[in-house]
């Protein structure tokens, strides 16, 4: 295949990225795939059966996957998709044939070796709340949040300990580290930096604004409870403390109960 992504937005869930995907969209030097998550690089060339055929528009094997992820495609410098999967978990189950896919990064690396990377910060306890809104919002007998932040939210927000697996196969310099209360707050600086970080044109699209269709309403109920927080507690607050020295920086969060 002569095109294939080069820049991934590969993280956080629930932070921002589908606002960044859309804000990315409108430089005239990127192209960002059709399908927002298609997860392109968790597919072989023999593999045929596609993840999950809602997101991925129906695709039946990895090059008609492409095909449709480049619709509209004229040459852009940059070819971007945002699959949060890359980074929120090491290993990947394929639905409906329960195949594992292992060490995505490395199967970035065989395929793109100078892959460049963007990866979204957000409160980690925030993160969390918001996963569990969206999953209440799109689906059936979401059990309670007390119980569902204890099956698999935790690893989703302990973001060190994700980005390491690509700190091992990839440069610093490939990475670009944001932080989801700063993109609030400051669109234009957020994109100024990301355009450095691509080596293309500087231009102002702040005054875009998109509807975060995925965004949900937290119930004021779902909070934590002192026997989860002090579960998840520990985990997070080592994990921030690495990430704050690698960026050596203050993410200035407060991590108390919410």
């Amino acid at each position: 295949m002569s095109v294939e992504p080069n820049f991934l937005i590969i993280g956080a869930n629930k932070a921002g990225t589908t606002s960044l995907y859309n804000y990315l969209k409108l430089h005239p030097d990127i192209f960002m795939s059709n399908i927002k998550e298609p997860l392109y690089f968790a597919n072989r060339e023999h593999e045929s059966t596609i993840y999950d055929t809602k997101w991925c528009h129906g695709a039946t094997n990895k090059t008609d996957l492409l095909k449709k992820m480049l619709e509209g495609y004229s040459g852009e410098k940059w070819f971007g998709e945002a699959s949060t999967m890359y980074a929120g978990q090491a290993d990947y189950a394929i639905a409906p044939n329960g195949v594992v896919v292992h060490d995505l990064e490395k199967r970035i690396q065989e395929s793109q070796p100078n892959m460049k990377f963007i990866y979204v910060l957000r409160h980690p306890m925030d993160r969390m709340l918001s996963q569990y809104a969206y999953a209440k919002k799109t689906g059936s007998n979401t059990p309670p949040f007390n119980v569902a932040v204890h099956e698999g939210y935790l690893e989703k927000s302990l973001y060190f300990f994700q980005l390491e697996r690509y700190l091992k196969c990839f440069p610093r310099a490939n990475l670009k580290i944001l932080i989801f209360e700063e993109f609030l707050t400051d669109i234009a600086g957020t994109l100024t930096d990301i355009f450095r970080f691509l080596d293309i044109e500087e231009i102002d699209l702040s005054g875009e604004k998109f509807i975060a269709t995925n965004q949900s309403p937290r119930n004021d109920n779902d909070t934590f409870s002192l026997e989860s927080f002090e579960k998840l507690i520990g985990p997070i607050t080592e994990d921030v403390a690495k990430m704050e020295k690698f960026l050596g920086r203050s993410l200035n969060w407060d991590l108390e109960i919410r």
